[in-house]
């Protein structure tokens, strides 16, 4: 993480010890910011293969925080014990080494450097005492990096540079890059000496002065050629201070753009204006019937009272609303519109949804609420996206599949201040109103159906340890997703309903329309971020997706001022720190350090109010899609400009963000057909963004 200084060494006590690699780093550690914690702290996730797993069941942790000593591990006792499989009567264990195939070691007050032992325990007996040949011992270094903040004015012919230190030991250098119509943001454009900014005397460089103070400023100028169209950062002389220093970029705009970025700050706080829909057939929802309290009522989207007798207890002396569609006519494949009644006499079973009535939660009418609509080009991550994004869980045949959505809560807790409303995430369930002659009770059998280990509909969302990820969803399945959305109501902020279309949609030439988008509040454009020709191909995947959108739909749509979220996946394979040692190339296209897009510690920027607007994450978001837009436009390929110049100018709503679902490419296995086993727990970087900037916009995040 570009927030945070982390290394480790991590070597087998015995030169027989299984898994041995011969390495200083013979387990596979990786920094891992947990969710869960209420105060979401840095831990370290260790991979303990399959294969090392087996010989034993479990692991004892013995941890020193600030240790630089090795535990007596055949003496002391152990800081924890996670056992391999689940047992019987294990009593508060709730945690299996099984269940993830790694271990944490968590931070104590925020701390995470240390020394320790991993020591395996031989065998079934979980009290046998460990082997030296069967432990491991480690020294972990960590640190959170000082942060140098400065700001650039450009002017004509000259820039303005203010730099903010903290505390130093010793002087330090900046340098400043430059680069012709494009952040500099990549390591190679860093390492180029011809991006220097130079002077009569050599290098512009800044000095800042070793002091005593807290924090210090240090104001320069230097003569530049021509600042329009160039663009500056400033970097260290020496790159080893990136290790515990980070450098923040805080201008405000350059002079090429700066009437573009004056004119979006004056209008980004506007709320886009949305008709809402019924959740389930899309019509405009009507003005519910006047209801008294402690009557029982049941009436329908478009404002109908339908007379059912009603004795089920939970639809008993309150409104209960419901879509008054025909669904299972509506959301059958054969349906024509111009001939409605050629499936008059069809099975409710031949539909994608099986029943009829299906309930609205109450909340949602009063509530602000959104429908994303997710696009994007085959094999582009965005199931993967939204898998993470869910996180669904198989729960067996006695619980089923269900969400257990820790983004979205995480969202919820930060943002939502009143008080009132549910305290967590609660996923939509598809209840309905089940009439048997004129009598009607509450029905489950659709969710029961959506929710069953079997059904397609959910589990395609399910990313579990030894679980397989499809890099191709058959369309036919896919198709179903634009009447089965997955809801969400968070808490008192309202309602988030996702429809997932098969990407196979934005390469078909059909006339066929897909109802899912004209469902839309706004979008999610999902494009594989390391698509194989470059910046071109992902601009031409999303040009050509975006283009498709109104094509596909049955009615017109405003796509100029709907909101566009554009997310690249694969986040990353363009950091550094992920990148293989020996693959020298590789890391030269990774993002610089010191790039807002760089940083993951998303949870150290929510506002601490709840405040979204003029907060630290705001302008994160804004900087980072700045810097993602100029890395578009620096790949010197004249089609990817006209491109991303034709995608600015038809859509005047859009945000660039970019994301991994994974966290590592280490993190899925060897591919077999068209998919990868989920080798360890998934990091998930960046995901909540663009979903927070979305909710802004729809006014779910309050102005």
């Amino acid at each position: 993480m570009s927030e945070f200084y982390f290394d480790y060494k991590c070597i087998a006590m015995n030169s027989t010890s299984t898994n041995s690699k011969g390495t200083d780093k013979a387990l596979d550690f990786y920094l891992f910011q947990d969710y869960n914690n209420n105060d979401g702290s840095m831990c370290v996730q260790v991979y303990i293969p399959k294969a090392l797993q087996e010989k034993f069941c479990g692991v004892r942790l013995y941890s020193l925080p600030n240790g630089v000593e090795m535990p007596d591990f055949m003496s002391q006792a152990p800081y924890e014990f996670i056992p391999r499989d689940e047992v019987v009567g294990r009593g508060m264990e709730t945690y299996h080494l099984c269940d993830d195939n790694c271990i944490f070691i968590r931070s104590k007050n925020g701390e995470l450097s240390g020394s320790g032992v991993i020591a395996f325990i031989d065998g079934a007996d979980r009290n046998a005492a460990p082997k030296v040949e069967n432990a491991y011992k480690y020294v972990i270094n960590y640190a959170k990096k000082e942060t140098i903040s400065y700001r650039i004015v450009e002017q004509k012919n000259r820039i303005k540079i203010q730099v903010i230190y903290p505390l130093i030991r010793s002087d330090m250098v900046l340098q400043v890059i430059k680069k012709r119509g494009a952040k500099p943001i990549l390591i190679k454009d860093r390492l180029n000496e011809e991006n220097l900014l130079m002077t009569k005397d050599g290098p512009a460089e800044i000095i800042l002065k070793a002091n005593g103070r807290i924090e210090d400023v240090v104001k320069v100028s230097f003569a530049a050629e021509d600042t329009n169209g160039t663009d500056f950062r400033l970097v260290f002389a020496d790159l080893s201070n990136n290790k515990y220093y980070l450098l923040v970029d805080e201008s405000d705009y350059t002079l090429e753009d700066k009437n573009l970025r004056v004119r979006e700050q004056r209008t980004k706080h506007k709320l886009t204006d949305s008709v809402r829909r019924c959740p389930y057939c899309g019509n405009p929802m009507a003005i519910t019937p006047q209801h008294t309290k402690k009557d029982t009522q049941i009436c329908t989207c478009s404002g109908e009272i339908r007379t059912y007798t009603v004795s089920d207890p939970k639809l008993l002396h309150q409104q209960t609303v419901i879509c008054g569609a025909n669904l299972p006519m509506l959301s059958n494949p054969a349906f024509d519109e111009l001939n409605p009644h050629a499936l008059d006499g069809a099975s409710d079973d031949d539909g994608f949804i099986t029943v009829r009535n299906l309930i609205i939660p109450q909340p949602y009418l009063t509530l602000p609420s959104m429908n994303v609509v997710v696009v994007g080009a085959p094999k582009s991550g965005k199931t993967i996206y939204l898998s993470s994004v869910m996180n669904m869980r198989d729960g067996g045949t006695s619980k089923g599949v269900y969400s257990d959505p820790f983004l979205l809560n995480r969202i919820l807790n930060v943002f939502d201040k009143t008080g009132k409303g549910l305290k967590s995430v609660k996923e939509v369930q598809f209840e309905n109103v089940d009439v048997t002659g004129n009598r009607g009770t509450l029905g489950y059998n659709c969710e029961r159906e959506r929710s069953s280990s079997v059904d397609k509909i959910k589990r395609r969302y399910v990313i579990s340890v030894g679980g397989m990820v499809e890099s191709y969803t058959d369309p036919a399945e896919a198709f179903r997703l634009s009447w089965h959305p997955i809801g969400f109501q968070m808490g008192n902020l309202g309602y988030i309903y996702f429809y997932d279309i098969p990407g196979e949609k934005f390469t078909q030439t059909t006339t066929d329309k897909v109802r899912a988008v004209d469902m839309a509040d706004c979008y999610l454009a999902v494009i594989d971020g390391a698509n194989p020709h470059g910046a071109k191909g992902a601009l031409n995947d999303l040009h050509k997706a975006l283009q498709r959108i109104p094509k596909l739909a049955k009615k017109n749509i405003d796509m100029e001022n709907m909101p566009i979220a554009i997310v690249f996946t694969k986040h990353d394979l363009k950091l550094s720190d992920y990148v293989h040692e020996g693959d020298e190339e590789g890391i030269k296209n990774c993002f610089d350090e010191n790039c807002h897009v760089v940083r993951e510690d998303i949870l150290g920027m929510m506002p601490k109010n709840g405040v979204y607007s003029g907060s630290e994450l705001e302008r994160h978001i804004d900087c980072s899609s700045y810097e993602l837009e100029h890395f578009l436009r620096s790949s010197g390929d004249r089609v990817s400009t006209d491109l991303l110049t034709d995608i600015k100018s038809r859509y005047k709503n859009i945000k660039f963000f970019t994301c991994s679902a994974l966290g590592n490419d280490e993190c899925l296995g060897e591919s077999d057909e068209d998919t990868k086993e989920v080798l360890f727990r998934p990091r998930r970087l960046r995901l909540e963004l663009p979903l927070i900037w979305l909710m802004y916009q729809k006014g779910l995040i309050k102005r």
